[in-house]
């Protein structure tokens, strides 16, 4: 299994997961982390160009707006995320909650604030999936 955390200087969880400089991919086996991964941001249009609105790429699973009412869509962070089971956040809006969820890749939320303390204890089944500790709450 694969797990997704937002970083922003790959030892702490980023507050917003659009803004956030990279993503730590974590591979866990048996209740261990085994191998890490760091993909840097190059799929969401906030991290390229600040808080602007451009256009993601579509595919199957693209099937929501960004939060904000603008025209961005999630479809280059999931493509980006396609190996990945699940995503562990701190914060991050209800469209992209649900185009994640939409396919297949289950959220977290937490107010863990470390990547590799979040990463153990979610491979040892001790992160419980804490929404109302979301930093974002946008619709």
């Amino acid at each position: 299994m694969r797990i997704a955390i937002p970083t922003d200087d790959n030892t702490h969880i980023a507050g917003h997961t659009g803004r956030a400089g990279a993503v730590a991919i974590f591979k866990i086996q048996n209740g261990a982390v085994t191998q890490l991964e760091i993909r840097e941001n190059t799929f969401t249009g906030h991290h390229q160009h600040g808080h602007e609105h451009g256009h993601g790429g579509h595919d199957d699973c693209d099937h929501g707006q960004h939060g904000h009412g603008g025209g961005q869509s999630h479809g280059a962070l999931i493509e980006a995320l396609r190996d990945c089971q699940v995503m562990i956040a701190r914060g991050m809006g209800p469209r992209l909650v649900n185009d994640l969820e939409s396919c297949g890749i289950q959220v977290v939320f937490t107010a863990e604030t470390e990547l590799q303390r979040a990463a153990e204890k979610f491979a040892q089944g001790q992160l419980p999936n804490q929404p109302d500790q979301s930093t974002c709450h946008r619709t």
